[in-house]
């Protein structure tokens, strides 16, 4: 009984230490005292934030130190997805889109076609999705070079997320114009949509 009880208390020991270890979270300042709205951060450890007064911050060190970017907006921005270290896109209000090619150094507008503002986007491969206000949805096929409507124009409700699965299959999630939970799905490449 003796061994039984030693294994046990060795398992404790090193479950009661995994959940040290994997459990925590420290602050970081990230420099700003503006509200952030959104996030990407890359397998190599590469990511961004973006937030209220065109802010974007960049890490290269996953998150232990960031460093303000200039966006050329004071726009509030709301979701940013990164298609590698390199090629980006930034969404916000007014229907602005910023893209990067250089790692976000320089960022340039892109016409989105719509008023609304933007709340969300994600990509799979050169295809990608954009969610907005007035359950506005663009899609593009070229990493957000450019930009069609997919739909807009209803009132009320939006999509805050949005994720492209591959090239083909993609969703939104929001809600409706009387508030009530509002999921789309595409099956090709976001130029038509069915919901739920």
């Amino acid at each position: 009984m003796s061994s039984f009880k030693a294994i046990s208390v060795t398992f404790f020991f090193a479950l009661f230490s995994s959940f040290n270890v994997f459990g925590q979270w420290n602050p970081v300042d990230s420099g700003t005292t503006n509200n952030l709205n959104g996030a990407y951060i890359l397998d190599s450890g590469i990511g961004f934030v973006v937030g209220d007064s065109g802010t974007i911050l960049k890490t290269t060190d996953a998150g232990a130190t960031w460093a303000p970017l200039v966006s050329g907006t004071t726009t509030t921005l709301h979701g940013v997805y990164f298609l590698d270290a390199n090629e980006g896109v930034a969404v916000g209000e007014q229907g602005l889109i910023l893209r990067t090619t250089d790692g976000g150094t320089a960022w340039q507008s892109v016409t989105s076609g719509v008023g609304d503002s933007l709340r969300s986007v994600s990509f799979s491969g050169v295809n990608g999705i954009c969610g907005g206000d007035s359950q506005t949805i663009l899609y593009s096929t070229d990493s957000g070079a450019s930009w069609q409507i997919g739909q807009s124009g209803f009132f009320g409700g939006g999509f805050p997320g949005a994720q492209m699965l591959n090239a083909a299959v993609g969703f939104v999630a929001g809600q409706n114009s009387i508030f009530q939970p509002l999921v789309g799905a595409t099956t090709d490449g976001g130029v038509s949509w069915a919901f739920q």
